[in-house]
């Protein structure tokens, strides 16, 4: 198998620190045999308070964040959640991730939830949580792994039916694992691979609808006079919307086209997946960057009781623009990938 391309040895450091996560009524402690992490790591995975923060030469990668966020104020509690990336840096420091616009609150700059489901014969709706049918929250760190090649993170997160608001039940138990590659300083590369399992005897059913699954909300300022949008069938955002795609970039227009390349593994259901995005007019033309790889766009899909399903993607940060053949080099790669 081919490795990730950029990826430079580096000196394993001798990590030790004691964690604990907490969500909001689960506490988590590290594994005993994982609890290598320093507060000052170059090249490493710190953690903090309220999230677990993935560096590279010094600097942040991302934040994985475990605790559930703050709201503004006089919110509605059941919009606030766990388990989700923001911010996403590019390597010069670059924010391109947002959480919680007011025009979506449920938003959560790069996450994972399904939209229409049924779950004992009742829809469920994890994504929008304002439906209060449905979320998605951290619960423990699995494992953290440190190697010469990447550092990563495997968390549990559990996908709950809600009854009410004091009686849930787990419908889909999802292990993510994030994995940070050791590059070189002019792109950050992470993959983000989710694996899903329904204990129910009847399983989940994700009905076919337009979005859901795997997605990424854009920097507040980015729209189509400040970004373009290409994808790797020559789309762009006029027209992407509902087309398959096997890898999606949003670039920067000034200065040196700072941006984000996202890419669906082939081993993915229903590859190459079909897109949601958010036309030029889409949102009123504001803040309206939005990709969803999206498996149940034109088909449904049942989990069954206790089978494991996959879905692995690829993120790649960058503040100068690669050229087609450099991402179509990089979209072999990961497709070779395990």
């Amino acid at each position: 198998m081919h490795k990730p391309y950029f990826i430079i040895p580096l000196l394993i450091m001798s990590l030790a620190i004691l964690g604990q996560c907490r969500s909001r009524n689960e506490t988590s402690q590290l594994p005993k045999a994982k609890q290598n992490l320093i507060s000052d790591s170059i090249n490493g995975i710190v953690a903090a308070d309220s999230a677990y923060i993935f560096k590279s030469h010094g600097k942040t990668v991302l934040k994985y964040n475990f605790v559930p966020a703050s709201l503004p104020e006089n919110t509605d509690p059941a919009f606030s959640r766990s388990g989700y990336i923001h911010p996403l840096f590019t390597p010069s420091g670059k924010n391109l991730t947002r959480i919680q616009p007011p025009d979506h609150l449920h938003h959560y700059g790069l996450w994972n939830a399904w939209t229409k489901t049924i779950f004992q014969n009742k829809p469920v709706d994890f994504w929008n949580l304002g439906q209060k049918t449905g979320r998605v929250d951290f619960i423990k760190v699995i494992d953290i792994e440190e190697d010469t090649a990447y550092s990563s993170i495997t968390v549990l997160h559990h996908h709950y039916a809600l009854e009410n608001e004091l009686n849930k039940i787990v419908a889909l138990v999802e292990t993510l694992e994030i994995k940070n590659y050791k590059t070189n300083d002019q792109y950050f590369i992470i993959d983000y691979t989710s694996t899903f399992n329904c204990p129910d005897e009847g399983g989940l059913l994700l009905e076919e609808y337009r979005y859901g699954g795997f997605v990424f909300r854009g920097a507040e300022n980015w729209n189509p006079n400040t970004v373009d949008l290409i994808t790797s069938e020559g789309k762009d955002q006029s027209n992407s919307d509902g087309e398959r795609a096997r890898w999606c970039m949003v670039s920067e227009k000034q200065s040196n086209q700072a941006g984000i390349l996202l890419m669906s593994h082939p081993q993915n259901h229903n590859h190459p997946e079909p897109l949601r995005t958010w036309n030029n007019e889409g949102n009123n033309g504001i803040s309206n960057i939005f990709i969803n790889f999206c498996p149940i766009r034109n088909q449904s899909w049942k989990m069954e009781k206790d089978q494991s399903y996959t879905l692995k993607y690829r993120i790649i940060t960058f503040d100068t623009k690669p050229n087609s053949p450099t991402i179509e080099e990089w979209w072999r790669n990961f497709a070779q990938s395990e």
